[in-house]
C-alpha cells in the first residue's frame, strides 16, 4: 500500500476538499482540524479508536511547512482569530503547558458528504516551542479581538540552545582548547583538499 492512498491521489487530481489536522500532544493530547464541525478520524498509531478532531474554523492561510534536510529547519505559527478580548483571561490561563510537545500535521480528502476518506496521512512532526497573543483593537464599526497562535519548530530549532551554524578552530577552542578537530575547516571552505592524520 503507497503512503498516500490511491483513492487520495485521485481526489487530489479533481476537484476536492481537503482537510487540515492538527494534533499536538498535551494531556489529554489537542485535536483540531480546520474546518467546521466535529470529525471522527485519527492518525494511524497515534489516536486511539473513536478520537474526534473538533473544527477549529475555516482554513485561511498556513505557512510553508518544512522537514529537515541538509540541516534546514523550519517553524510554522498556527493562529486562531476572532476570540472575544472578554474571554481572554479563561482561554489564557486554561492553555496547557505546550513547550516541548510533539505537534503532528496532516491531511485528507473530504468526500461529497464532508466525510474523511481515510485516516490522516502524515505530512509534518514538529515540536511546539511557545503560544502569543495580540490584540486586534477593531475600528470602523468592527468589534475588538483577540488572535491566539502556536508555533512549532523541527530540526535543529527544537533545541533549547542554538545550533552553531558555523564551526572554526577558534570556537572550538573556546569550547576545548586540545580539541584539534576544527584546525582545517578553513582549508575545508577555500575547496583545498585536507590531508587528514593517519593513527595506527
Amino acid at each position: 500500500m503507497a503512503y498516500v492512498p490511491d483513492n487520495i491521489i485521485d481526489a487530489l487530481r479533481g476537484s476536492h476538499q481537503l482537510a487540515v489536522f492538527v494534533r499536538l500532544d498535551t494531556d489529554p493530547p489537542l485535536r483540531l482540524w480546520l474546518g467546521v464541525n466535529d470529525v471522527p478520524v485519527g492518525f494511524d498509531a497515534l489516536d486511539e479508536a473513536g478520537a474526534v478532531y473538533e473544527g477549529a474554523g475555516r482554513l485561511l492561510e498556513l505557512d510553508t511547512l518544512e522537514v529537515l534536510v541538509n540541516g534546514t529547519a523550519g517553524s510554522a505559527s498556527f493562529t486562531i482569530t476572532g476570540v472575544d478580548p472578554d474571554e481572554r483571561a479563561r482561554i489564557v490561563e486554561s492553555l496547557p503547558p505546550v513547550r516541548g510537545c510533539l505537534m503532528h500535521v496532516g491531511m485528507t480528502t473530504l468526500d461529497d458528504y464532508y466525510q474523511p476518506m481515510s485516516a490522516v496521512i502524515p505530512l509534518w512532526q514538529a515540536m511546539a516551542s511557545h503560544t502569543t497573543e495580540a490584540y486586534d483593537g477593531g475600528g470602523q464599526g468592527d468589534p475588538a479581538t483577540l488572535r491566539l497562535s502556536l508555533t512549532a519548530v523541527s530540526g535543529g530549532r527544537a533545541r533549547s540552545r542554538p545550533a552553531r551554524t558555523f564551526w572554526s578552530a577558534p570556537h572550538q577552542k573556546a569550547l576545548s582548547p586540545t580539541d584539534l578537530f576544527c584546525d582545517q575547516t578553513g582549508r575545508l571552505s577555500r575547496g583545498v583538499d585536507v590531508v587528514w592524520p593517519y593513527y595506527s
